[in-house]
């Protein structure tokens, strides 16, 4: 007889192995990190981690939903306080930037989930619908080759980076604070300034939500930073081979 699957068992048992695997990711790196490593890390066999998710890319694509959604309420804060969607879109670009920025484990899983289809089809969605209205074809291309266009600055940021990049946070070192060079502001308004001009501003359009993301850049990084511990604490470990 086959054995009967509890949906709510099983849907703990997933969260449990998530967080786990969320962890791993922003500890250890996404490549370094092997579905051995997070079996034994979360205390069950591999066999049960892949009856529950197919492989590691499965896990990102729902690492990359969990980060998304935090900045994405934290974006919409913003353009509900500027009265204009496209500013939560852009607050939403700057917290990736300044995520990856930051830290090296988290510009890897963005880079590696934007560089596959199913991470760009998780933005372009984000996107569209943080726009608050019905996209016509045109406005879903510029969105799409805005996507696109974003490895290509954490790759140059990678590149370009010679200094010692923060080790992820953890509950003990919030509210640290944040030294900006004209350099790396430079760098931000140029980022916002070219993906507004994708996603359809003129240039005086694409300056002006420059000026007023770097007036928000500190907010913006914590708002980034907060997700970040969020993930990072996740609920108590369990052991997955009891559940």
């Amino acid at each position: 007889m086959a054995r009967t699957v509890n949906p709510e068992q099983q849907k703990k048992t997933r969260n449990a192995l998530f967080q786990v695997a969320a962890r791993a990711f922003l500890r250890d790196g996404y490549a370094a990190t092997g579905m051995k490593a997070l079996a034994a890390e979360a205390g069950c066999t591999t066999g049960k981690l892949y009856s529950n998710y197919s492989g590691k890319e499965e896990l990102l694509t729902e690492l990359l939903d969990a980060l998304f959604c935090g900045n994405r309420e934290a974006a919409e804060r913003f353009a509900a306080k500027k009265k204009d969607p496209f500013y939560g879109v852009t607050a939403f670009l700057m917290m990736l930037y300044k995520g990856a920025k930051s830290y090296a484990n988290l510009r890897e899983i963005y880079l590696e989930g934007l560089s596959e289809s199913a991470g760009r089809q998780q933005t372009v969605l984000l996107l569209s619908e943080m726009l608050g209205e019905e996209c016509a074809e045109e406005e879903l291309l510029r969105i799409r080759i805005a996507v696109r266009t974003i490895p290509a600055f954490l790759e140059e940021m990678a590149e370009k980076d010679e200094t010692p990049l923060e080790d992820a946070p953890s509950a003990g070192n919030e509210g640290q604070s944040e030294t900006v060079s004209d350099k790396d502001t430079e760098a931000e308004r140029f980022y916002i300034g070219m993906l507004a001009r994708i996603l359809g501003k003129d240039a005086a359009q694409a300056d002006v939500y420059a000026d007023r993301i770097s007036a928000d850049s500190a907010s913006l990084r914590e708002r980034a930073y907060d997700v970040l511990v969020k993930l990072l604490q996740g609920p108590k470990k369990r052991n997955v081979k009891k559940m």
